[in-house]
């Protein structure tokens, strides 16, 4: 075991380099009702009756959810009480391994092979140019000289 500096029993135990030696501080945690929180506070005003009405704030706030979910049809709101009453549906992430990153990438390279492939195929039966970016450089490069030989547009 490290070097310690002995203490009482609920201090903070540190070794000689003055760093906290794991699961000796606050053995008996953090004390009931120290702080503020904000969700013990929400939760206790939720159980009150607003003036003037017979329903308590969180039998209000369950209807207007409900009526907004429900009766308006708004797809979020239904999401989010469809979650909260079943939970969210499990997902699986697969362990990947050096070979199936290599599958997929294998996957993916195959494919950019056929849609360049294809693109070309297409331009050749329409006579076309065989570069699938020649149309986006054409235009871009006319838009720039007529940028280029605009003089209106110049701040003498």
């Amino acid at each position: 075991m490290e070097n310690q500096e002995e203490t009482s029993v609920n201090k903070v135990v540190r070794n000689d380099k003055g760093q906290v030696i794991s699961g000796t501080p606050n053995p008996n945690g953090r004390p009931k009702g120290a702080g503020i929180s904000i969700t013990t506070e929400i939760k206790r005003e939720l159980l009150n009756i607003p003036a003037g009405k017979k329903s308590t704030y969180l039998a209000l706030l369950i209807k207007r959810i409900l009526v907004k979910g429900i009766i308006d049809g708004d797809l979020p709101t239904i999401k989010q009480i469809w979650n909260y009453v079943d939970g969210m549906p499990k997902q699986t992430i697969e362990n990947l391994t050096n070979e199936s990153i290599e599958q997929t990438l294998d996957i993916i390279k195959n494919g950019i092979k056929e849609s360049n492939k294809a693109i070309q195929d297409r331009q050749q039966t329409s006579g076309t140019d065989t570069d699938p970016n020649a149309d986006i450089r054409d235009d871009s490069d006319k838009k720039s000289q007529e940028g280029n030989n605009d003089s209106s547009d110049t701040v003498r």
